[in-house]
This record gives C-alpha cells, structure tokens and sequence, in this order.
C-alpha cells in the first residue's frame, strides 16, 4: 500500500521562548494539529533538521525543534523540554494537546528521559539514541528507533539493540544498512559531503527511510 504524502503548504517562524530559540512547521490550513517536539544531537543547530520539519509540517504535524547550544546548559535540556509541552498553546493555539517527542543522539536520550512526565506524549521516535537511560519500563508509549550499521559514535550492538530489548512498551527497531550516526540530518559538512555514499548509504537515502518510517509511525500511533 502506497503512502499518501500530502504535501501541504507551511509556514516557518523562529521565535524566543523561555530563553532559547525555537523553529515552528506548521501547516498554513487553518485547523488543528498534533505536536512533534524534535531534539537535534549535541550541539547541532536545529536548522540541520529542516527537511524533517518542513516534511512533518506539510503532513500534518506542528513541528518545533529547539535551538539549545552550549555544553553548560545540557542538564537543563529536559526541563526546557517540559516547559514547551506545558505552554504549547501560548507558543501556537493551533496546536492539539497530544503529540510525539523524537530526538537524535542525546537528544533522543532527553526526549526518552521526559518521555512519561506528561500524559500528552503519545510516542517516541528516536535516532541513534545512546543505552545512557536506565529506567526503561517507565515508558509505555510506543517506540520507533532508528540505528545504522556505520554508526560509529553510538553503535548499534552497546545502544539502541540495548534499548529496544529492555523496552517493555510496543516498540520497533529500524536498521539501516549502512547508515551512519549524521545521517539524520541535512548536508553537513564539506568532507561529510564529498564522501557521502562512500562509507555507506547515501545520505538522501538514510534521510528519505527515515522521514517515511516516522510518518507512517505518527500516523498509526495519533490517529
């Protein structure tokens, strides 16, 4: 069965909140939608995860990805999360009250670690999350994790294997073949880019796996 992609209009705006930047997707139709709340790698700004959220936006799902830099700040990360699900409505009144966190890296590790502190998180997708968690059995939402064959930074065999063993919820691994740790985010760096293909997947395509399983997830799980 074919996937519908809607392809809707968006808006993008980057607005303050509580001492941070953070990027909004939104559909441009009027109505109201589901919340992905996405926490990119270390350090990584959120505009390398662009394409996700147009592609979130444009089929239905605001989404809003923090821009949280700084190696001081990063114990604050999970409470700074918890603050935009409790003040959703204030950032964008078209936003329903249920939504799915997702994160990369460390910012899956955080998303994991808020995931059961609020009953409107409904889901969570993860990419290349690291085994730092211990407390798996609090999370009862279902799970989508994605893990690459070429990660070397969190491989698979001492992280996300670990992790979806010890997930008690529903839950689904994804294993890319050859897909590496940065391959979840758009062009990176120059050498990245001209070596793109060379040690694994071709980046667009870890990229498209990865956008397509997400919202087939969204969809089963926020119906």
């Amino acid at each position: 069965m074919v996937m519908l992609i809607l392809n809707l209009e968006i808006e993008y705006k980057r607005i303050k909140f509580n001492g941070d930047y953070i990027d909004i997707y939104k559909p441009k139709v009027n109505g109201y939608y589901p919340f992905v709340i996405f926490s990119g790698g270390m350090n990584s700004p959120s505009s390398r995860y662009e394409s996700l959220g147009k592609f979130l936006a444009s089929n239905g799902f605001i989404t809003i990805i923090p821009d949280y830099k700084g190696w001081l700040f990063l114990l604050l990360i999970p409470s700074k999360i918890i603050k935009i699900i409790d003040n959703l409505n204030k950032i964008d009144s078209s936003i329903k009250n249920e939504g799915c966190l997702g994160g990369h890296s460390l910012g899956a590790y955080f998303s994991m670690i808020i995931s059961y502190k609020r009953s409107s998180i409904k889901c969570l997708f993860l990419f290349s999350p690291p085994a730092l968690f211990l407390n798996y059995s609090k999370i009862n939402v279902p799970v989508l994790i994605f893990a690459g064959t070429n990660d070397e930074i969190t491989k698979f065999e001492f992280n996300q294997k670990i992790i979806y063993e010890h997930l008690k919820t529903q839950k689904k691994l994804v294993l890319i073949k050859g897909g590496n740790h940065n391959g979840y985010m758009d062009r990176w760096d120059f050498v990245e880019a001209i070596t793109d293909g060379y040690l694994g997947i071709e980046h667009n395509k870890q990229l498209q796996i990865v956008k397509d399983s997400v919202l087939k997830f969204l969809r089963e799980v926020l119906k």
